[in-house]
């Protein structure tokens, strides 16, 4: 393995399994997993005991890294130096963190794309606000997932093709050795065995999804950290405990997810997700030509509301109703 530095930026939708992803990808002994690193750039040093997710004050990493010096403008650097790892993984970092310290620093930058269904991920974000309740899935397409899934592609439009690499959460759960392997051969190193025991290595995790937190932390004897699923994470422990190559792909979406919140999705999101290789629901045209009419209909009713007397303003739609009136002018000029 070369001395340079390498950098996974994992581009992900919120609530895709990026957290665990970046924790399998860390387990390697030329790796560390990052996690999102904004948090963690910016922290004060008279903050430092509170900086690690998993082992707090009893860190043996952060606190004495981050006492150490200011390390803004040469933080992997520094990391690479102190650790002794060439590969750091890092979860969504903003632009501004991108220019400030991983451009032109001839770090060599990959970036891996983490997909899943959207519609699980749908309904994840659904059941993390409480709001189940069918007919209720547009607001968060709307608001949410459209503008973030454009964010992502726009992030990756300037990713060279052999630097990207596309991994389906799904896949990584089911076969896992299969695509550790592609991800190790897109970077260089091969994964061991137990690659996804991430618990197993030390992890210093300063940001994150908190389930998944929690997760590692019981795992490693420590304190488990606050979630509002915690009852299911602390089961799942129990289990890994038990069966370290147990695997928990949460499909309950299939049988929860209303048909009119999944025929919004369709009709907003299907030929996006379907490009991933996730089939599409089954619904007749008939039915999505009204969903999208009674669409129209109410973005129509919306605007007069916010702009009486004109009738062409998109733009001044409140709460992302303006995305999709450009949305359903596209579907009529097709």
């Amino acid at each position: 393995m070369s001395s340079r530095i390498t950098v996974i930026i994992v581009r992900a939708l919120g609530l895709s399994g990026a957290t665990w992803f970046n924790l399998v990808l860390g387990n390697h002994d030329e790796a560390m997993a990052l996690g999102p690193p904004a948090r963690i750039l910016d922290l004060p040093a008279k903050d430092a005991g509170e900086a690690c997710f998993v082992h707090r004050e009893r860190c043996d990493f952060w606190p004495a890294f981050l006492r150490e010096r200011d390390h803004r403008g040469r933080f992997f650097e520094d990391i690479a130096a102190s650790t002794g790892k060439r590969i750091l993984v890092v979860n969504y970092p903003p632009r501004e963190l991108i220019e400030r310290e991983i451009d032109g620093r001839g770090f060599r930058i990959l970036t891996v794309r983490l997909v899943r269904d959207g519609r699980a991920v749908l309904f994840s974000r659904m059941r993390h606000y409480g709001t189940l309740t069918p007919g209720t899935a547009i607001h968060h397409i709307v608001d949410w997932q459209i503008p973030v899934w454009d964010r992502v592609d726009r992030k990756l439009t300037s990713v060279p093709s052999p630097a990207a690499l596309t991994v389906r959460y799904e896949d990584m759960l089911l076969d896992g050795a299969k695509e550790l392997a592609r991800v190790g051969d897109f970077v260089g190193i091969r994964y061991g065995e137990n690659a996804t025991r991430f618990w197993e290595r030390p992890q210093h995790l300063t940001a994150g999804n908190t389930g998944v937190i929690d997760l590692l932390c019981r795992l490693q004897g420590e304190t488990g950290h606050h979630n509002r699923r915690a009852d299911t994470y602390a089961r799942m422990a129990e289990e890994l405990s038990v069966d370290p190559e147990r695997t928990f792909l949460d499909e309950s979406w299939i049988d929860s997810l209303s048909r009119e919140d999944r025929l919004a999705f369709d009709c907003l999101l299907g030929e996006r997700n379907a490009l991933y290789g996730y089939p599409r629901d089954s619904f007749l045209d008939g039915e999505r030509h009204e969903f999208l009419r009674d669409l129209d209909r109410r973005l129509t009713e919306a605007r007069a509301v916010e702009q009486p007397g004109r009738d062409d303003n998109a733009a001044a739609v409140p709460s992302g109703l303006g995305r999709l009136s450009r949305f359903l002018s596209h579907k009529r000029a097709q």
